[in-house]
């Protein structure tokens, strides 16, 4: 409550009261977890229903319709990144990775994490948007059509998931469940993106 949805609105209280031209939201992709074993979406784009599976995908959610809300009423920019798996430090992909093939698949590098910041300061005519933000990772399911059109995001690094037995147990038992493997995953997973 405290750090996505009362800090989000005063942070855009202060964005008006500031007059800037626009604003850029840390979104996550557990907006639409839910979709991590719906096999009948195969590209997950930004103007699917949202699926959020914890309070922090919840409260993501809040601070994106706190955005379009404040776009219509000010005028002023709103650009929501729905981040991919970005770690800490040297950020590098593998098996390592929460949440079996679906984390390994929605990986962003440090360069393209970095490029898309620079892109959202730069892009000229964007009122409102929310975009899928993942490096170019084979056979992935994030759409970045939109991404690519709205921000002129060009990612120049990708990952293909690997799959060991640790990843195939991962998603056995979270498919199995066909919810998320409860306090564990949202401690860890919420440590790893933030």
């Amino acid at each position: 409550m405290g750090a996505n949805i009362a800090a989000t609105q005063n942070m855009l209280r202060a964005a008006r009261d500031a007059k800037v031209r626009r604003v850029v939201f840390a979104s996550t992709n557990q907006v639409v977890l839910g979709y991590r074993f719906d096999e009948a979406v195969t590209s997950v784009t930004t103007d699917l229903p949202p699926k959020p599976l914890s309070p922090y995908g919840i409260s993501k959610l809040m601070g994106e319709e706190m955005g379009r809300a404040f776009a219509g009423e000010t005028g002023i920019s709103f650009i929501a990144l729905r981040i991919g798996y970005f770690q800490r430090g040297e950020n590098l992909p593998g098996p390592h990775m929460a949440i079996g093939v679906w984390g390994q698949s929605m990986w962003l590098s440090n360069r393209d994490m970095m490029h898309a910041l620079v892109r959202s300061i730069e892009a000229e005519d964007v009122p409102f948007a929310i975009v899928n933000l993942v490096s170019n990772n084979p056979q992935m399911r994030w759409d970045l059509k939109h991404t690519r059109k709205v921000l002129g995001y060009k990612p120049k690094d990708g990952h293909a998931p690997v799959i060991d037995a640790s990843v195939e147990a991962e998603d056995k038992k979270a498919r199995k469940a066909r919810i998320l493997p409860g306090t564990w995953f949202n401690e860890r997973y919420q440590t790893v993106i933030g």
